[in-house]
C-alpha cells in the first residue's frame, strides 16, 4: 500500500491512502512507534487520534484504506495542535489524489 498508494505528511503525523477498487467502507489503521514514548504515551496517542479521525471520516471517500503514522512530536502536541496537523495532512492528501 505505501508504495502504490499517495502519502501527506504534517509535523506530526504522515498520511498513506489507497484507494481500494471494492465498495467496502473507509479502513484506517495507525501506526505509533516506540520512539513516541512509552506504552502508556503510545496508547494515549492512539486514542486521541482514532478520535480525531473518527469525525473525519467521510472526507476520506469509500473504498479507501488509510494508515496515520505518528511522528514523536504527535506526544508532545496538545489536542488541538493534532487536529490541525492531521487536517493538514489530509487536506494535502486530497489534493494528491484528486486528478488534474
Amino acid at each position: 500500500m505505501v508504495r502504490r498508494g499517495v502519502r501527506a505528511g504534517s509535523r506530526s503525523v504522515v498520511l498513506h491512502a489507497l484507494e481500494r477498487d471494492d465498495a467496502d467502507p473507509v479502513r484506517v489503521g495507525f501506526v505509533v512507534s516506540a520512539a513516541v514514548g512509552n506504552a502508556v504515551t503510545r496508547n494515549r496517542l492512539k486514542r486521541q487520534l482514532r478520535h480525531l479521525v473518527v469525525e473525519r471520516l467521510p472526507a476520506l471517500g469509500a473504498a479507501t484504506s488509510v494508515v496515520v503514522r505518528a511522528r514523536a512530536d504527535a506526544a508532545t502536541q496538545a489536542a488541538p495542535e493534532l487536529a490541525r496537523d492531521l487536517d493538514g495532512a489530509l487536506q494535502a492528501l486530497a489534493e494528491r489524489r484528486s486528478p488534474r
